[in-house]
């Protein structure tokens, strides 16, 4: 619903530069104007377009990797999930923040309800203009959480310790574990949600995103 590529292209910069890969970021379509499943169907059709057109765009279609923020981290696991069984499926899913779980509040909603910059009232507004009432909040299209995770690439995950989203992606970590899913989950306990964003001016989020880079530098 927020964010764009101009919102990202710092970060994205950065990625490119540190991280020694190439970065495409995709302007997929926002609700509430074009809420579920547009997102997600332009995700993955930005991904396929990448992987089969690999040479065109100057990157190993067997080197690929899918990441996102926030609600761009649930588009990123949602491709990940659906792409594994592709030609060229997504070997990495960096995903920062994510929000997989939109069938409940964890408690961490409840900790940190009001105050931490990402706020309660917030998500539930998003969730409402994202998605439909009728909608099934246990596809897995819409929480990654109850995805077939057999084969599904490995994975990087970033949390912060005083984020709504932190439980959710906890518990996303050790779901892809018992899975037998290989996944790093990264706890960064003093940052809020987006803390990424602020890696140029916090020295936690410096290192959350020198993290996110060396695990692109390892694909």
């Amino acid at each position: 619903m927020a964010g764009s590529l101009e919102s990202h292209d710092l970060v994205c910069q950065h990625l490119a530069a540190d991280g020694n890969c190439t970065v495409i970021a995709v302007d997929y379509r926002l609700a509430p104007e074009h809420p579920f499943p547009t997102p997600v169907n332009d995700g993955l059709a930005a991904f396929r377009h990448v992987a089969n057109n690999a040479d065109k765009f100057g990157v190993g279609a067997t080197r690929l990797a899918v990441g996102g923020d926030s609600a761009g981290g649930n588009l990123a696991a949602v491709v990940a999930q659906q792409a594994k069984d592709d030609a060229h499926p997504p070997k990495l899913q960096l995903l920062w923040v994510p929000w997989v779980d939109m069938s409940r509040e964890y408690q961490s909603y409840k900790l940190f309800a009001t105050g931490f910059f990402l706020e309660r009232v917030k998500m539930r507004w998003f969730k409402k203009k994202y998605i439909n009432d009728d909608t099934d909040t246990t596809d897995p299209m819409v929480s990654p959480i109850f995805g077939n995770l057999e084969g599904v690439a490995s994975a990087v995950i970033m949390v912060g310790g005083f984020d709504p989203l932190r439980d959710e992606g906890v518990a996303y970590a050790d779901t892809l574990k018992d899975a037998g899913i290989k996944t790093k989950l990264k706890v960064y306990e003093t940052m809020p949600h987006l803390f990424l964003m602020f890696a140029g001016e916090i020295e936690d989020a410096k290192v959350a995103f020198d993290d996110a880079t060396r695990a692109l530098r390892g694909l």
